[in-house]
């Protein structure tokens, strides 16, 4: 379960075709993103399309290339050994003649202090007669 959860409205403007489309920087506090839910709200019928990408790389949807479409549809990506930090953007496009808007929640969990607070102590007993390798105890 995610510490954190950052919400995003990514609006795209009538008539913003591809290739053309619109970058939009979701800026946040930083955070390790464990998940990505996009919703595409009623009425947007096909006609628009939203890619995620992390420092000019697109990695939602994982095809290069490909879209997020649909019509009052979620779309739940669980990620793993993903690089973190506040380098995403949303790239959309919009074929409709009126605006769309597209819901995005990132799932973070805290590093640093906050993340630390959370763990518990852990003791570290050396072998009898031994020491623990690279503690130099």
């Amino acid at each position: 379960m995610a510490q954190r959860v950052e919400h995003f409205t990514v609006a795209t403007p009538a008539s913003t075709p591809l290739p053309v489309g619109l970058f939009t920087e979701l800026a946040f506090n930083e955070g390790i993103v464990t998940g990505v839910r996009v919703r595409i709200p009623a009425g947007h019928a096909g006609r628009t399309g939203l890619q995620l990408w992390y420092s000019g790389v697109q990695v939602i949807p994982f095809r290069a290339g490909r879209f997020l479409r649909g019509n009052k549809g979620t779309y739940d990506y669980d990620i793993e050994d993903f690089p973190t930090g506040t380098s995403w953007v949303a790239f959309t496009f919009n074929n409709d003649r009126h605006p769309h808007t597209f819901r995005i929640d990132l799932l973070l969990d805290e590093f640093g202090e906050a993340a630390e607070a959370e763990l518990a102590p852990i003791v570290l007993i050396p072998p009898v007669g031994g020491t623990l390798v690279g503690l130099g105890a």
